[in-house]
């Protein structure tokens, strides 16, 4: 399970996006699949999440800012 702080919340194309940091380096590719195999905690609450949201291309390093897009009707993290 990866733990994150939430940083901002917001809402790009109707969708709930978190914005979190980084808590290692990461490799873009493939960063969804990892993210929702390991399982994703924002602020103490488990997240199902279905979309990465960064303008780095890769890699992405740790500390760096990134979104986490909520699974369609998802409320975790609230």
């Amino acid at each position: 399970m990866r733990h994150f702080k939430s940083e901002g919340r917001y809402v790009i194309q109707g969708r709930q996006v978190i914005a979190v940091r980084l808590d290692q380096e990461e490799e873009r590719e493939g960063l969804l699949a990892r993210l929702q195999a390991e399982g994703v905690m924002i602020d103490g609450t488990q997240c199902e999440i279905d979309g990465v949201e960064s303008f780095a291309i890769t890699p992405l390093r740790k500390g760096m800012e990134i979104g986490l897009r909520l699974a369609q009707g998802k409320e975790g993290g609230q």
